[in-house]
């Protein structure tokens, strides 16, 4: 075709030529006639629809590899989809604004703020991966910051505006659907692995040395998604509940009263292998700021990112080797 272009309009019919590899059966073989392997496209778009078929071929690999045509990828890429239209018809059904503006920056939540700086993370992302070609990364950032960041965690968040009584905020969330969550994680993973019921509510203790109006006027959404009563902010280890369920994040140190829902040797499991996870990254950035080669051709933002990072899980683990000691205790 270049060629052809070339000789007959005398310019080139493209730019780029983007080179895929082989699609193979689920085996990691060639389809072929012979092993009778083949699959038809018609008949995947007739059962699974045209776009979930795209997706799926776009993420999930390496650019220019070969890769396996797996039908579970298939129907993960369609349950995208349908979370797509989903959230799509969430808004199109409870949102009534068409003013594509952002309102004022004074009347945006902590949450609207999060949002909108991902977004833009997001699409500055996503371009310079196309610009590279890197779809299947791009395809990657995008499922993860739709499912999980926008459907999971705001638009729960947007609910208790948009479903509300203040016309302000309901305006404020109804916009931004248009155009803090690392703790939330922390206590539900927390209750998960102690499987403690979300219908088991308890107060969250918070001792953090971030802003303390952070927690406090976002205490809705930990109420909701974290099956938290109330959150009480404290300075000092004195103020804890002498019993309490542990547990960090880059803000703060989280703390459940244990009172009975505790299984002490399961807790025991979980702090341990919490700490384990958390020394393996104090090694992992100590290893790499002793390689001298590192800390002398790194640029000095990422040199001190990195000795930043090793203070944070320093003080996480021992955190986390005080709530270790303390339920060892309990069980002697």
């Amino acid at each position: 075709m270049v060629f052809s272009g070339l000789e007959h309009v005398g310019k080139t019919p493209f730019d780029y030529v983007l080179i895929n590899g082989l699609v193979r059966d689920a085996q990691g073989r060639k389809m072929s006639k012979s092993l009778n392997n083949g699959v038809d496209p018609l008949e995947i778009i007739d059962q699974y629809g045209a776009d979930a078929l795209r997706f799926m071929l776009m993420t999930g690999n390496t650019p220019g590899n070969d890769q396996r045509f797996q039908i579970e990828r298939v129907e993960a890429a369609r349950n995208f989809a349908n979370k797509v239209w989903n959230a799509s018809r969430f808004v199109l059904m409870g949102v009534a604004k068409t003013d594509e503006t952002l309102p004022p920056a004074e009347q945006l939540e902590l949450s609207d703020r999060w949002i909108i700086a991902r977004v833009n993370q997001l699409i500055g992302e996503v371009d310079s991966l196309f610009d590279s070609f890197d779809l299947a990364m791009a395809g990657d950032k995008i499922y993860e910051f739709v499912w999980n960041e926008y459907c999971d965690w705001y638009i729960e968040m947007a609910k208790t505006r948009l479903y509300g009584e203040d016309a302000q905020a309901k305006d404020t969330v109804e916009r931004v659907l248009i155009y803090i969550m690392d703790a939330i994680k922390s206590i539900r993973n927390s209750r998960a692995e102690m499987n403690i019921p979300p219908s088991k509510k308890a107060k969250l203790y918070v001792k953090t040395t971030a802003d303390e109006a952070i927690f406090s006027s976002q205490s809705q959404y930990f109420k909701g998604l974290a099956s938290v009563s109330e959150i009480v902010v404290v300075k000092t280890d004195d103020a804890l509940p002498a019993d309490r369920i542990a547990t960090v994040s880059k803000m703060a140190e989280l703390f459940l009263p244990a009172d009975e829902l505790i299984d002490y040797q399961k807790e025991l499991q979980r702090l341990e292998k919490e700490s384990g996870k958390v020394k393996a990254e104090i090694d992992r950035i100590d290893k790499k700021l002793s390689n001298q080669g590192f800390v002398a051709k790194a640029p000095e933002k990422i040199v001190n990112a990195e000795r930043e990072k090793l203070a944070e899980f320093t003080k996480m683990y021992e955190v986390l080797g005080e709530e270790l000691a303390k339920v060892k205790e309990k069980l002697q």
